[in-house]
């Protein structure tokens, strides 16, 4: 039986009426207000009520300012970094006030979302992979110094989401290594994933083979899974068979959580329909198949609602 990952969450924010696409921290930026934390804390509920037993975290573009990479203006370094703890403790107050009414059901586990360095940059870049001449250690250390919070917050799972290149998934197995080596008494550096962006069922946004992508980062005993996400939906079966022939044998879960299939337009800050899920129950049918393809992790990105999560779960059932 595969564990179900949760879908949008930022979009299904939007759908109850969050504000979001104005604010380079996007989703993030609802942490800073108690009635952000709260809307936060219900799209949270409304994805354990479809069957989700993990979700993710509003944090996918909160960041640690460092040498290379300055605060957003009029945010201090302090508040961006309370952001993580923030984030992991909504979603842990969702799923524990779901497991004393819901006792029967699974508990489920709270993943940290850390974003791409294209996340942070606000232009797409993780759909692209112009991280605009980044150095190697710089790129390290941002995912370095976020991970290294974010580990504070102690979340039952770590996930780097819409990494569009081996670049950045070696500089997240270097931040990984660098984490685990540092990590102080108490504090416990928790299962990772990473997941990748795509351009088609072959190569990455960046355009490196999702096969080297997944070679990448098989040897990095801190990663346990290795996915897809924010990906048209058509792609994602050829990726899943790439990624199980790549990893026989080394344990790694497979993962996947496509968007509804539209792109994302970063000048105008909104989706472009372009093929796509036409209905909740096709979203079910499409995620049997990446089941019976190996995935054991299962969800959505951009556009997944929980009746799309619902609908799954319904089958799955069946």
């Amino acid at each position: 039986m595969p564990e179900l990952l949760d879908g949008g969450l930022s979009t299904h924010l939007e759908t109850l009426g969050a504000t979001i696409g104005d604010d380079p921290l996007w989703s993030s930026k609802l942490l800073l207000s108690t009635e952000g934390v709260e809307l936060i804390e219900m799209a949270h509920r409304h994805f354990l009520d479809s069957g989700s037993t993990i979700l993710t975290t509003a944090t996918y573009q909160a960041y640690v300012p460092t040498a290379a990479v300055s605060a957003t203006p009029n945010r201090s370094r302090d508040s961006l970094i309370s952001l993580f703890k923030i984030g992991v403790s909504a979603a842990k107050r969702s799923r524990d006030a779901f497991s004393v009414t819901h006792p029967e059901k699974p508990r489920a586990r709270v993943a940290v979302s850390l974003g791409s360095y294209g996340a942070v940059l606000a232009n797409g870049a993780e759909f692209t992979g112009d991280f605009g001449g980044i150095a190697w250690g710089d790129l390290v250390e941002f995912h370095r110094a976020k991970l290294q919070v974010a580990v504070h917050a102690k979340p039952d799972l770590v996930a780097f989401e819409t990494v569009p290149s081996i670049f950045e998934a070696n500089a997240i197995v270097a931040a990984l290594q660098k984490v685990a080596d540092a990590c102080e008494e108490g504090i416990v550096l928790p299962p990772a994933w990473i997941s990748f962006s795509c351009a088609s069922s072959d190569v990455s946004c960046a355009g490196d083979s999702v096969r080297e992508c997944a070679t990448a980062v098989k040897e990095s005993p801190h990663i346990f899974g290795v996915g897809v996400n924010c990906t048209k939906p058509e792609y994602v079966l050829g990726i899943l068979r790439a990624y199980k022939d790549v990893l026989a044998d080394t344990g790694k879960v497979l993962l996947c959580y496509p968007n509804k299939g539209e792109t994302w337009d970063a000048e105008s800050r909104g989706w472009v329909q372009e093929s796509g899920i036409e209905n909740v129950d096709a979203f079910g049918v499409l995620a049997l198949e990446w089941i019976a393809a190996g995935a054991e992790v299962v969800g959505g990105c951009c556009r997944i609602s929980p009746d799309h999560i619902n609908a799954l779960h319904d089958r799955l059932k069946h």
